[in-house]
């Protein structure tokens, strides 16, 4: 998202934002998924779903409480107060939108995709 944002012209001063704050949820999903729930170390399909779903949803709740209000902050800093209201209350509606979305199909795509990683060896086992 933050090659994107650097591509557009209106979104290049977000740059920043987006690469902190999704880098951020890609850390505590992986937490979630690998370090707390061992999913490497599991071959239990249902436990593995269960904390697939739950690491999407532990890195999916940092961005909707953290995106607005990053994003408030930051386009308050660039913006000014005025702008900055107005983008809180479309943010918020957005990001819980794109939470609930993504969250269903990151879990959907990844259960089918983690299997034939592990069929054709591709997938390593982390001890």
């Amino acid at each position: 998202m933050t090659i994107g944002d650097l591509f557009d012209p209106v979104y290049i001063i977000y740059a920043p934002k987006t690469f902190v704050l999704k880098l951020c949820i890609g850390l505590i999903t992986g937490l979630v998924a690998h370090r707390i729930g061992k999913i490497n170390e599991s071959g239990n399909s249902r436990h593995i779903l269960k904390w697939t779903i739950l690491a999407a949803v532990a890195g999916l709740l940092f961005n909707v409480i953290f995106d607005p209000v990053v994003g408030y902050f930051y386009k308050l800093l660039i913006l000014g107060k005025p702008a900055a209201d107005l983008a809180l209350v479309y943010n918020v509606a957005s990001t819980s939108i794109n939470a609930v979305t993504s969250g269903i199909v990151s879990v959907l795509i990844y259960m089918p995709l983690r299997n034939a990683l592990v069929r054709s060896g591709l997938f390593s086992r982390i001890s």
